[in-house]
């Protein structure tokens, strides 16, 4: 059985990776699987994700992060990158309910991926025009955080 507290304290933001050990796109969706079934507010599900873990989008959505911006840090150096994204999107104009149920949805994919033993961080200070245009978003999607 998980202990919950301990899971907690585990899935704290991670900003160093071990790039040579990939996170393939099967565990992805097994986060993403896991999370399309938490709660949401007046059950509108809002909410849509992009996975990504091929190596040419990966390095391309890299550039598009900001680590720690607020510290001036640049975020992890090569070989310490991350090896998967998964963006969440919300199909309509943000309402209050749809930040509550982006902030259940990111906290979920954060505790599960600590569960399976990987490091996760939460970016929300991206170019949103940017991370479109290299994830191929339709516009009638709001990009929400970055796992």
């Amino acid at each position: 059985m998980v202990n919950f507290p301990e899971l907690v304290r585990e899935a704290r933001s991670c900003r160093r990776f071990h790039e040579n050990i990939p996170i393939g796109a099967n565990v992805l969706r097994d986060i993403v699987d896991c999370v399309r079934v938490t709660t949401s507010a007046r059950n509108r599900q809002p909410l849509r994700y992009v996975t990504v873990s091929g190596e040419e989008t990966r390095r391309k959505l890299f550039t598009h992060t900001n680590w720690a911006s607020a510290l001036g840090w640049g975020g992890p150096p090569e070989g310490e990158r991350p090896t998967g994204y998964i963006a969440i999107l919300s199909v309509a104009e943000p309402a209050m309910a749809v930040y509550y149920d982006t902030g259940i949805a990111a906290q979920t994919m954060q505790l599960h991926a600590a569960r399976m033993g990987s490091g996760c961080c939460m970016l929300n200070n991206v170019p949103r025009d940017p991370v479109r245009e290299s994830l191929g978003i339709p516009v009638e999607l709001e990009i929400m955080p970055l796992l």
